[in-house]
């Protein structure tokens, strides 16, 4: 077998067909003493060559353990240089006993992609799973090689000689830099990718100095034996001169006739004289490096001649020994006196020429680099605006392309704006793939257990099977019933009871409901009656079954006895019923008047609690997890049935996401109620996200309807072009997204020390959230209020009530709700402080008021008596540094800060600013402080209180800052659409956020930042987990 794995000899043994993660494998296409080669393609559809290598297939386990060592070793050399196969990823699988690694995939020597078609002597395989791009996939594949050009056309021309040689002598010489030899270099060896020729057959691949084995082919090492760099180019040489001559290696230095009669033959000989030179017999005499060698080639490739190079330097030697004999002479004869100066003469021409030559060698390989440079950029630039566009695509998978997008990207110099897009593509949801199981049964009666362990397969007049997951392991079979038909099987929430609706096939529209516990494959009893279209469902916490009919009655039925209990009537015909959440409301679907309505009743007497307009009956209602909402599918093709729609459930109210291009034909929404999956007959799934009322992305090749498992993390659905099951993981955001606030203009709020708390005013309140809870915010509706802080033990908030020079301070005591669902208590504190107020900045537990009447400093303690000590010091806005030592006061519409002292309150320094000052922040040692005005931001150093940076600018109305704990950076909000954490020294950019991102708030340790999204939504980011992430895309950055 080749290098590459590619060639097609021998039969495969008995090996497992092995399974390599994101990659669908097709069919072996080599083979050699230790693994195969298979023909694959990746989750995006690109062709891909996977070698196999088997623990089995070697004598004992330490060999098997170095060839994963070597090509762990050669991996990121790969991809360094384009004379070198790529290898894309390397993985292993310890049970199975073998590791893999994916390939570029060589061109096909026999044309242009064709459908695939299975060989017959691959019949014997198992199955591989069906990709969507086996079509991209040639039928015959053959990989081109360099042996298989030759074969094919004799020799190859000078020019493509020279692309060949240079390529591959980079690879060469990138895997000599890094310590490694390839030991087998030949023309089956020589691939080509997109064009480019590139060195295979990494198997070979070792260290220097490591293979203590006799490797290499006959014909293509050198003397002293293979396994140096020497050897390497000695192999090379080899390969060139066949491909140049057509000749085998025996016959070198042979040369075609024609060389020397025709023009052309020129530059063939040209390159003969460094073939000759590499593969010299006597190892110095050959090149010392690949770099060497690729240096004649470059100098012939700009149109130079190597062979004048070659002649200047054997004269020159030449020379030297006549200066040798010259000097003898000069013993002798003074005559020897001319000769010498006319050798030196000689020399130092020979000299001059030589450099000449060699700058101009030097500086055709530096053109060649920074071409490979430039293009290298490019190709960088094009995977970041691929990232982009992914990140804005809203399609399925735009979060993993994007994030793989970047990874591939990562050497680029432009990191920042990088990280800039990989945040945004971490805020992203997205489902992943994560199995599909071939079905072999009908899907009349399909239905997912919400537990995504169990499924109901067959229906109709046939059983209905119940099917374990993955394995689909038949776990029971409920027999038909005669004269029916079943095609509604809903579930239980906990998977425990299956309700089967049997529709009689005699026209009277007659329908029995049976009711079975699965965990025993025992039916508990059967109702029977004219039971409505979807009129039937289990109680979502207690072993009870609502049942709805024609007639517009409503039964409870007790699934532990199997008695009936409490019925009651609703206004009309039912259509759809369905249980909320918390099992209190049931909602329903039936006529009044010419319209239809969703109508919401209380569960357990059928009391009206609130109604919404329909233009057509529900075939279907879903209920939002918290039972804010809910959202209806109709059962006729219409434009009303296009919609995805929410329905409050008391008011009444609607709301329109969106519409399918023909009819909705499922929704469900997530667990967590922040996103609902609704799927269409055009087979499209879109998830929307109920924060915003968007799309978050579509999904084509979806079916009917989809099904979430309780905790969130996964769902499934039965895709409508094939009869199989689709198991998906859901990856939510990297952020923890909060909701609660009803307004917009979200400002800066702030976390409380112990990172429980999270204060952010908004446009019309004071948004609290408990964050160790989890549950809705409390909302402080007032006037205007900011500033908000918190008492050192957290226990207390505090916020500015009103309009700057009428404003008050307020304070309430937190206390988390009892119950999970109920927002926190804030109570109001009693605080005995003169009105006037113009602000408010807190000092340990020390609270600066700066107002009309001066400044005031009073103890939290005393806030309540009002006790304070009061200072005739005219000030405005009060800022305190966050170890407590000083204070800072500034004044409307003026360039001064005045710095003082605590607690005494002696004044320090005055500082005069450059244009007028917008808000100071010391830095958390308190050895600077950042002052933002008009004109730019300044940096004052606070041991000297002299400016020691200034950054001119426009800030933005209320910009500010908020640095980082650890003093190493600071976020930046001098612009809303261009926010940043920075390096604290240089404010250069090193992590840009989204244009549509702000950072709200820092926790003390740094670990939290709450940022606004579209100035309307409040997320938190565990900041050392996006780091994390980030240096897994290879765009981690050094911290001081």
């Amino acid at each position: 077998m080749n290098a590459t794995g590619y060639s097609n000899a021998g039969q495969r043994s008995t090996l497992p067909r092995p399974v390599i993660p994101d990659h669908t494998l097709f069919r072996p296409i080599g083979r050699g003493a230790y693994g195969e080669v298979w023909l694959a393609c990746n989750v995006m559809g690109t062709p891909r060559a996977v070698k196999v290598i088997w623990r089995q297939q070697f004598e004992s386990g330490r060999p098997f353990e170095r060839e994963f060592a070597g090509i762990q070793r050669y991996e990121p050399v790969s991809r360094s240089s384009g004379g070198l196969v790529h290898v894309l990823h390397v993985g292993k699988n310890d049970a199975e006993e073998y590791f893999y690694y994916v390939m570029e995939l060589a061109d096909d020597a026999e044309g242009g992609p064709k459908e695939e078609t299975r060989p017959a002597s691959e019949a014997s395989l198992p199955p591989a799973r069906a990709s969507p791009s086996e079509a991209q996939i040639p039928t015959s594949y053959r990989p081109r090689t360099l042996r298989y050009d030759l074969k094919r056309l004799g020799r190859l021309s000078t020019a493509d000689c020279l692309r060949l040689a240079i390529d591959v002598a980079s690879g060469l010489g990138q895997l000599h830099r890094h310590g490694l030899v390839h030991r087998d270099v030949k023309p089956g060896n020589i691939i080509y990718v997109n064009g480019r020729a590139k060195l295979a057959d990494i198997g070979l691949v070792t260290a220097e100095g490591e293979g203590r084995t006799f490797v290499g082919t006959e014909g293509y090492v050198p003397p002293e034996g293979p396994g140096t760099p020497a050897s390497d180019l000695y192999a090379l040489g080899i390969a060139l001169y066949e491909a140049s001559t057509g000749f085998s290696p025996e016959r070198l230095p042979d040369v075609p006739p024609e060389w020397l009669t025709e023009a052309q033959g020129d530059q063939a000989l040209e390159l003969h004289e460094i073939i000759l030179k590499a593969c010299e017999g006597q190892r110095e005499r050959r090149y010392a490096t690949a770099d060497e060698m690729q240096a004649d080639l470059a100098l012939l490739q700009s149109g130079q001649s190597v062979r004048h190079v070659r002649a200047l330097q054997r004269r020159y030697a030449r020379l030297r020994m006549v200066g040798v004999v010259g000097t003898t002479l000069l013993v002798v004869a003074v005559g020897a006196a001319l000769l010498g100066n006319y050798r030196a003469r000689l020399a130092a021409e020979g000299r001059a020429k030589e450099t000449s030559l060699r700058q101009q060698a030097q500086q055709a390989l530096a053109r060649a680099e920074s071409a490979e440079r430039d293009a290298r950029q490019q190709f960088q630039s094009a995977l970041y605006e691929e990232a982009r566009a992914l990140v804005l695509s809203k399609e399925l998978g735009h979060r993993a392309k994007a994030l793989e997008a970047i990874r591939q990207a990562q050497g680029s110099t432009n990191l920042a704006e990088l990280r800039r897009v990989a945040f945004a593509a971490l805020a992203l949801p997205d489902l992943r793939l994560e199995r599909e199981l071939a079905l072999s049964e009908s899907l009349l009666a399909a239905s997912i257990c919400p537990t995504l362990d169990k499924i109901t397969t067959g229906g109709g007049r046939e059983a209905v099977n119940i099917r374990s997951i993955p394995d689909l392991k038949l776990l029971a079979s409920l027999p038909p019933s005669p004269a029916t038909e079943a095609y509604m099987v809903p579930w239980s929430a906990d998977g425990r009871f299956l309700a089967v609706k049997r529709q009689h096939d005699d026209g009277s529209g007659r329908s029995d409901l049976e009711v079975w516990d699965v965990s025993q494959t025992r039916l508990l009893f059967t109702v029977r009656g004219d039971i409505a279209n979807n009129c039937f469902g289990f109680h979502p916490a207690l072993p009870k079954l609502m049942v709805g009919y024609t007639t517009g009655a409503v039964s409870l039925w007790d699934l532990t006895s199997g008695r009936e209990e409490r019925p009651f009537h609703l206004p009309d015909a039912l259509h759809a019923l369905a249980y909320s959440p918390d099992g209190q409301r049931v909602a329903a679907s039936y006529p009044r008047g010419s319209n239809w309505v969703v109508a919401v009743h209380n569960a357990k007497d059928g009391t009206l609690l609130g109604t919404a307009e329909c233009e057509e009956p529900a075939d279907f209602i879903a209920w939002h997890p918290h039972g804010e909402w809910v959202s209806i599918i109709g059962a006729q093709v219409s434009e009303w049935n296009r919609g995805v729609r929410l329905i409050a459930p008391e008011s009444g109210a609607v709301t329109l996401l969106g519409r399918h291009k023909i009819k909705t034909s499922g929704v469900s929404f997530s667990p967590d109620g922040n996103y609902l999956m609704s799927c269409g007959w055009e087979r499209e799934l879109i998830c929307w996200d109920l924060r915003t009322h968007q799309r978050a992305f579509t999904c084509a090749d979806a079916g009917y309807s989809l099904t979430w498992r309780l905790d969130g993390i996964q769902c499934a659905m039965f895709p409508r072009a094939k009869n199989s099951l689709r198991l998906y993981a859901f990856e939510p955001p990297a952020c923890l997204e909060l909701s609660g606030n009803r307004g917009e203009r979200l400002r800066p709020g702030a976390f409380s020390p112990d990172g429980r708390w999270l204060a952010v005013p908004d446009s019309e309140n004071l948004c609290v959230w408990d964050l160790a809870s989890g549950s809705p915010p409390t909302l402080l509706a007032a006037r205007p209020l900011k500033q908000p802080s918190f008492s050192p033990d957290g226990s207390e908030l505090f916020a500015v009530d009103g309009r700057f020079g009428d404003a008050r301070l307020k304070a309430w005591h937190l206390t988390s709700a009892s119950n999970p669902a109920a927002p926190p208590r804030l109570t109001p504190l009693s605080i005995a402080a003169p009105p006037g107020l113009y602000s408010a900045a807190q000092a340990g537990d020390t609270l600066a008021l700066a107002g009309a009447g001066g400044l005031r400093l009073v103890a939290r303690t005393n806030l309540g008596s009002g006790a304070a000590r009061v200072l005739s010091i005219p000030a405005e806005v009060a800022s305190a540094s966050p170890d407590g030592r000083w204070l800072a006061i500034t004044y409307s519409y003026s360039p001064l800060v005045t710095v003082y002292r605590l607690p005494g309150m002696e004044e320090l320094a005055r500082l005069e600013t450059s244009n007028l000052v917008g808000g100071v922040w010391f830095s958390p040692t308190g050895d600077e402080l950042t002052i933002i005005n008009r004109g730019g931001v300044e940096q004052w150093d606070t041991a000297t209180w002299r400016p020691k940076r200034r950054l001119p600018g426009s800030p933005v109305a209320d910009s500010y800052v908020l640095y980082a704990p650890d003093g190493c950076g600071l976020w930046r909000v001098t612009s809303l659409r261009d926010t940043a954490y920075c390096d604290r020294e240089t404010w250069e950019p090193i992590l840009p956020l989204p244009a549509n991102v702000v950072p709200l708030a820092l926790s003390s340790d740094g670990r939290q930042l709450a940022v606004s999204v579209d100035d309307q939504r409040v997320q938190i980011w565990d900041l050392p987990k996006l780091r994390s992430h980030l240096r897994e895309l290879g765009l981690d950055w050094a911290t001081p």
